[in-house]
């Protein structure tokens, strides 16, 4: 009977403990002097290794097979910010969320390493409610990789790697071992209504950027209104931004069967008028791109990008046939107060406050619609597309 008592008051401590706030998730030692039954030290381990795994967040797996007709996307998560928006992202219960690079900022000497970024990621109760009910695929950019606007000459590319993938745990199983950049695929829904995500990676193989020796930015004492032209185009034959392995891989997923295909790329891949980090900065390698794409007669993609700290949707027809394109950036970093850049791609206006994008799937019509979405979950410029 007293075995059974003891249970029974464990069972209440441990269910208290694993309601108990996120900001204590470690319980304090019992002294002894506390009211009630004492918890021997092999029971406290074992409830502080319970607590602990709150540390570890969990997560919505995929559902294969699952009809899509609501997907959210956005990037730019500053992990020492309020992250209210998830609340707007959840409330609207999208089928899948596309974390489109920089899942966390840690490029600095004072937010390394990124696994204690991660954590401080876990202990947002927004974003942590968000992992809970919704299914993620996240790529990196450049602050969760550990250098700013970095590419291939990374020295820390492989440590930062393998925190990447220990925090994305998903990665692990469709990702091969011989393979270092993270590009990865997943199909989601029954015959007939095929969704393909394909995450690139454009960090890991990239070349070196070219600096533009003609930007006239005072980056000391800013004039208000300019911005710098820190890069500018390279015309070097060898100069990329995959590797050949990856444009192989790439063209075999085009190729696979899928109703609609989302291509996802860290940095913008039609907008063109910026000096910042874009495709455009290796003309050779966007123009393979809209190639690709033609060749592989792909005209059901639609490409999501991030990065910039603001959204849009823009358009193209380099492939032969028009390629949309929606820019959701930042979910808690906006644009510069009147930092948006105008590009002659874009449909409607930049957005700069903080933002997300869904993407609506009507198979019936078979259209999608694209949407740059705010922090308060209203609508501020959308796209209808065929597919």
């Amino acid at each position: 009977m007293m075995k059974l008592i003891v249970a029974l008051l464990f069972s209440v401590v441990l269910g208290a403990c694993q309601n108990a706030p996120v900001s204590n998730p470690i319980p304090a030692t019992p002294t002894g002097a506390e009211t009630g039954p004492v918890i021997d030290k092999y029971e406290h381990i074992k409830l502080a290794k319970k607590q602990q795994s709150l540390l570890d967040l969990p997560f919505r797996g995929f559902d294969s097979d699952k009809k899509m007709t609501l997907i959210a996307t956005g990037s730019c998560a500053d992990q020492d910010q309020p992250q209210l928006i998830w609340k707007s992202i959840e409330k609207n219960s999208p089928d899948l969320f596309i974390f489109s690079g920089d899942t966390i900022y840690s490029s600095t000497e004072d937010t390394k390493p990124p696994s204690a970024q991660f954590k401080k990621m876990n202990f947002i109760y927004e974003y942590r409610d968000a992992r809970l009910k919704i299914p993620f695929m996240a790529i990196w950019d450049d602050h969760d990789y550990g250098q700013n606007d970095g590419g291939a000459n990374n020295p820390e590319k492989d440590f930062y790697r393998a925190e990447f993938v220990k925090y994305w745990r998903y990665l692990r199983y469709v990702i091969p071992a011989d393979q270092k950049a993270l590009y990865h695929s997943k199909v989601f829904g029954p015959k007939n209504h095929k969704v393909q995500v394909i995450m690139l990676d454009t960090r890991w193989d990239r070349s070196a950027l070219k600096i533009n020796t003609d930007d006239t930015y005072n980056y000391e004492n800013p004039e208000p209104g300019t911005w710098p032209r820190p890069f500018a185009p390279t015309l070097d034959p060898e100069a990329r931004i995959l590797s050949e392995e990856q444009w192989k891989w790439l063209e075999m997923e085009l190729r696979k069967p899928a109703e609609l295909r989302l291509l996802v790329s860290s940095i913008q891949v039609i907008p063109n008028d910026h000096n910042f980090e874009k495709w455009g900065n290796f003309p050779n390698e966007r123009q393979r791109l809209f190639q690709l794409l033609k060749k592989t007669k792909a005209k059901n993609t639609v490409i999501l990008s991030g990065d910039r700290h603001m959204a849009s949707i823009a358009k193209n027809e380099d492939a032969g046939y028009p390629i949309f394109e929606m820019t959701s950036s930042g979910l808690n970093r906006p644009a510069r107060p009147g930092g948006l850049i105008a590009d002659t791609t874009y449909i409607g206006e930049p957005y700069g406050p903080v933002n997300f994008g869904l993407i609506r799937v009507n198979w019936d019509s078979k259209t999608v619609t694209l949407e740059v979405r705010s922090l308060e979950d209203e609508v501020k410029n959308s796209v209808e597309v065929k597919f």
